[in-house]
């Protein structure tokens, strides 16, 4: 049931989680899908879209750690670990995602 199996640490360690994560080019500002209407036909439609997409799902908790300097920023990194993972390229011209394929020279492409 991918729930915690008590309030504990461990009964909590059994506890899986889905993952998202947005891959963005390097040359955007802002990391996020904004609806622009501007077009000339007055449809809406996403730009500033992530290039790759990542979903992965069955993920485990691996490891917790936090970092709190005396001087500067507080971090907190987590580690998941998991086998089910899928890429999906973003169509620019209509915001729907396509399935991403791994081609003969690891290249990812659209389907």
């Amino acid at each position: 049931d991918n729930k915690a199996t008590a309030a504990t640490l461990i009964g909590r360690s059994k506890a899986q989680c889905d993952f998202a994560l947005n891959v963005y080019k390097d040359t955007s500002e802002i990391a996020a899908n904004v609806i622009d209407n501007g077009g000339s036909d007055g449809a809406a439609w996403y730009k500033d879209q992530p290039e790759i997409s990542v979903m992965m799902s069955g993920m485990f908790v691996n490891s917790v750690s936090y970092t709190v300097g005396i001087d500067g920023y507080a971090t907190e990194s987590v580690s998941l670990v998991g086998q089910d993972k899928v890429f999906h390229a973003t169509e620019i011209a209509n915001g729907v995602p396509a399935m991403a394929l791994w081609s003969a020279t690891d290249f990812i492409t659209r389907e």
